[in-house]
């Protein structure tokens, strides 16, 4: 009680004022807790090559962040049960058996290719700026401030975690966009909050945050979450409207009617694509808007 009055005493002699407070922690969802589809769909057939990840900072140094990220891309779809889902390595098996090694490098398809077998459609994506830093100190002597400095009570250090995460869901026969999602992910918590390993004694006194390879992987796990949540709508309403190809109807979920086996598929053909007037974007000619601009294409 009387460490209180102290304190504030103190702090009113040096400032007068000071009633600014450190920001408050941002609660954080369920990672890879996913709604159903709001409508029936159709499983699509998807592909997932190696992200591209630029310019990370506070990171293990000696985790793969393309290969942990693209394992955590594939676990997250793989939870929304919306998927029947190719990983980076056996993806590349199968673009090496069919003569297309080349098609895809991280983050980008180079070259679309009209008979792909495997796969229908591929979700690229790129991480960039990924950094996890100590927060600052607070910038005015408030009592919380003044409390830290004099040690009446103990100060838990906070961590921010920054990136640029852009997915994009790609049909492999055409290039053309079925959907994109880009997602500026800021968010300031303690470590035990964000679910990390790392603690708040350990943040304390380091210069700078650097965490291990089992909290880079949860980092990784996150940022990708923040991206493929509000994509998942998106993705449910191309599905539902979209006409799959006839070698990937045998995946789909049961509520997809299919041919009696006494009559031929037909023939399977690629998607219609145009290109937004707005941007100049390649896209599916089944969407109503560009998911690149958002300009209405119908």
């Amino acid at each position: 009680m009387w460490a209180r009055v102290v304190v504030a005493v103190g702090v009113a002699v040096l400032c007068g004022c000071g009633n600014k407070t450190p920001p408050a922690e941002q609660p954080l969802v369920a990672i890879g807790d996913y709604a159903p589809p709001a409508q029936p769909a159709p499983r699509l057939r998807v592909a997932v090559p190696d992200l591209a990840v630029d310019d990370a900072k506070g990171m293990a140094p000696d985790v793969d962040l393309i290969a942990v990220g693209s394992d955590e891309l594939v676990s997250l779809l793989d939870s929304s049960n919306r998927f029947d889902l190719t990983e980076r390595n056996r993806l590349r098996q199968l673009l090496a058996a069919q003569g297309q090694a080349d098609m895809i490098e991280p983050g980008r398809l180079v070259h679309p290719v009209a008979t792909v077998q495997g796969f229908d459609y591929l979700l690229l994506g790129k991480i960039t700026g990924l950094a996890a830093t100590k927060a600052p100190p607070p910038d005015s002597v408030s009592i919380s401030h003044f409390e830290q400095m004099t040690g009446v009570e103990n100060y838990v250090p906070t961590l921010t975690v920054t990136a640029k995460v852009e997915l994009w869901l790609v049909d492999a026969r055409t290039g053309a966009l079925a959907a994109v999602q880009k997602a500026d992910f800021n968010h300031l918590g303690t470590p035990q909050s964000m679910g990390l390993q790392l603690t708040a004694a350990q943040l304390g006194p380091a210069p700078a945050a650097q965490l291990n390879p089992a909290d880079t992987r949860h980092i990784l796990r996150l940022v990708l979450d923040s991206a493929l949540r509000p994509m998942l709508p998106r993705i449910d309403r191309f599905a539902a409207g979209r006409q799959l190809p006839s070698d990937s109807l045998a995946n789909s979920v049961s509520n997809v009617t299919t041919q009696p086996a006494t009559q031929p598929a037909p023939p399977s053909a690629p998607a219609a694509f145009v290109i937004c007037p707005e941007c100049g974007a390649r896209v599916s000619a089944d969407l109503e808007f560009c998911p690149n601009c958002g300009h209405k294409l119908k």
